[in-house]
């Protein structure tokens, strides 16, 4: 029986694996803007269609630059979508967040970090399938160790779909300032969970591992904001070449249209494959920017127990 069942086993491997690369090639030919295009048109509408690359923005409209592998997937319907938010304190984030989900959480304006804890936000229509977590601003450096907490619990307690790093356009019109913005998430993508693929093994590929869609804000009083499209386009080159996590990339302002965020931040995360991150707490102590020093609210609850203990 095993010799003459053998050659019929191997024709039928042979036709299972033809068939799933056919499967593949149909499923990588669909997954077009395109397609993502009518399929967001039927599922949420017309008007939220993703805009063309790199279209040159006005006040309602910002810039926008695709990933080369947008879209991964079709877009989601009706199933959960995560977004978690990350970025400097003052970049805009919590308004941006404030904005998709129609609150109105206090914002830092720069001064500290108002975002303390996890805060979870349904999207406004026609999006409410899509959940978005806002976690605590960070500085440049040194972030209290509860605030990093708080970011490695949003990023790990749930299956994610899309990371949203938020920071501030640079005053300076030189790539390395930009670069210099972004240490501190850097410093977070480096942990190892990120360099995973969607099924949760090591890739050497860049292409396969986790990236973030970048929102740089401030474009309407920053000159890199107000660079002709080509010099942005080679700005976004060199920051790309220096952090492979760097995503899809959207230059806004204040003013820019709602309708237009969604059709871009959140229609993106509908077409990412979802992903489960695992951070290590010696990880987390060795690569997340904690501030070495304690806070004040740290420093008074050690100081209550000492003059308890006495």
């Amino acid at each position: 029986v095993g010799p003459r069942s053998q050659p019929r086993q191997s024709l039928l491997n042979a036709l299972w694996i033809g068939m799933s690369a056919q499967a593949a090639d149909a499923h990588q030919q669909v997954c077009t803007h395109e397609h993502v295009c009518a399929r967001v048109s039927q599922s949420y509408g017309a008007k939220y269609k993703p805009p063309l690359e790199n279209t040159y923005g006005d006040a309602l409209r910002g810039h926008i630059f695709w990933d080369t592998r947008f879209p991964q997937a079709t877009p989601i319907h009706g199933a959960k979508v995560t977004l978690v938010f990350m970025g400097a304190q003052g970049s805009g984030k919590t308004t941006l967040f404030n904005k998709l989900c129609n609150t109105d959480n206090p914002t830092s304006q720069e001064l500290s970090s108002c975002t303390r804890v996890r805060t979870f936000g349904r999207c406004i229509q026609p999006f409410e399938n899509c959940w978005l977590i806002d976690t605590p601003g960070m500085g440049t450096r040194n972030i209290p160790q509860k605030d990093c907490f708080e970011l490695r619990e949003a990023i790990t307690r749930q299956p994610v779909h899309q990371l949203v790093g938020v920071a501030a356009l640079p005053t300076e019109a030189k790539t390395a300032a930009l670069i210099d913005k972004l240490k501190p998430i850097n410093d977070i993508m480096s942990c190892d969970t990120f360099n995973m693929n969607p099924d949760g093994h090591y890739t050497p590929n860049p292409a396969e591992r986790a990236k973030v869609f970048l929102v740089l804000t401030h474009r309407d009083d920053t000159i890199i904001g107000r660079m002709s499209l080509s010099n942005i386009e080679q700005c976004l080159r060199e920051a790309r070449d220096e952090y492979p996590w760097i995503g899809t990339v959207a230059l806004i302002e204040p003013q820019v249209d709602v309708t237009w965020l969604l059709s871009t931040i959140i229609v993106s995360a509908t077409c990412e494959l979802v992903r489960e991150f695992t951070i290590p707490m010696i990880e987390f102590g060795c690569k997340f920017p904690i501030a070495s020093k304690l806070d004040n609210d740290d420093r008074d609850k050690i100081v209550s127990h000492i003059r308890a203990f006495r």
